[in-house]
């Protein structure tokens, strides 16, 4: 942001912007932030950057007060953004796969699998939080999926990793032995109740498909 403002109002932009962040309450960030987009509209590419983002940039203080400094961006001058959108925009974060029959789960035979994306929650995403949320955005945005989001409690037990470099395409083989490893040791596991599960540790719009780091992990029930 600092970059689209001259040098002889950064330090004020500097100051500004710590009015938005540092403030209070939600209700004097946002004065502050339209004091920011009065004080500096000579410079509409600077403003831009912030206002377009204003729902995101103040979504943590929706939040607990004591929760602030864990969610608001640790450096909201250099890289007023990036923390936000970390949280916000992408989540590199895990999805659990599955087919009924695993004899099925086969990269060959994709379209058969079922799936589950999953975005880890605060302990303060409550049910009614989560329903206030997901009324909020039906207003906002026409999303066909909403309906089937929810708010549950993951625990996923023993199981095996591993991990894996290179592009999703790929992983047949390192999943089969995988499986292997699992059976070779006297465990088992149901498609259905112990679910594939994939943690990326890439962002595929950043990284080349032969970087991308991803976990493997396939949970088993003792016997």
């Amino acid at each position: 942001m600092l970059d689209a403002l001259p040098a002889s109002v950064q330090a004020a932009a500097k100051r500004a912007l710590r009015e938005i962040w540092d403030t209070e309450d939600r209700a004097h960030a946002e004065r502050a932030l339209d004091a920011f987009a009065r004080d500096f509209a000579k410079w509409p590419k600077a403003v831009a950057k912030l206002t377009k983002e204003r729902e995101a940039v103040l979504a943590f203080y929706d939040f607990p007060a004591e929760h602030w400094i864990h969610l608001r961006t640790s450096n909201p001058i250099e890289s007023t953004f990036s923390p936000v959108r970390a949280r916000t925009d992408v989540t590199k974060g895990p999805g659990l796969w599955w087919a009924d029959d695993m004899a099925e789960f086969s990269q060959e035979r994709k379209g058969d699998w079922s799936w589950t994306m999953m975005i880890a929650q605060p302990d303060e995403a409550t049910p009614e939080r989560f329903e206030a949320a997901r009324v909020d955005v039906a207003r906002k945005k026409n999303l066909p999926a909403l309906l089937k989001a929810r708010l549950e409690r993951f625990e996923e037990g023993p199981c095996a990793q591993v991990l894996y470099l290179g592009p999703f395409s790929d992983e047949g083989p390192t999943i089969a032995r995988l499986h292997a490893f699992i059976r070779e040791r006297g465990y088992s596991f149901e498609g259905s109740r112990q679910k594939h599960h994939e943690i990326y540790l890439s962002d595929p719009r950043r990284s080349p498909p032969e970087k991308w780091r991803t976990i493997i992990r396939q949970p088993f029930a003792e016997e």
